[in-house]
């Protein structure tokens, strides 16, 4: 990775606190990538994305989108496009 990409996820402590928990800085995947450990990178993102699919499954229904709307395009085709809601709305929530 080169230097340029690793200044663009760098994430120092005094912005973090800004920063909300979904923020992609804080995805230990990119961390340990940026670091040049391929292996535990594959490994975080992998165990990510199970668990999002066990989370998905475990509530027997796809989740509505909190602060989106979705709008459907072609349902057949699977193509939709999600409109931002309130942006006040989410930074509100993610501090409390």
């Amino acid at each position: 990775m080169n230097d340029i990409s690793i200044n663009l996820n760098y994430l120092d402590e005094d912005l973090a606190w800004h920063l909300p928990p979904t923020d992609s800085r804080r995805r230990p995947d990119m961390r340990a990538m940026e670091q040049g450990d391929y292996e535990l990178a594959e490994w975080e993102k992998r165990w990510l994305e199970q668990a999002q699919r066990d989370r998905r499954k475990a509530m027997g229904h796809e989740p509505a989108p909190k602060y989106f709307t979705k709008h459907v395009i072609d349902e057949k085709k699977g193509m939709y496009w999600f409109e931002y809601g309130n942006p006040r709305e989410y930074w509100q929530d993610w501090k409390n």
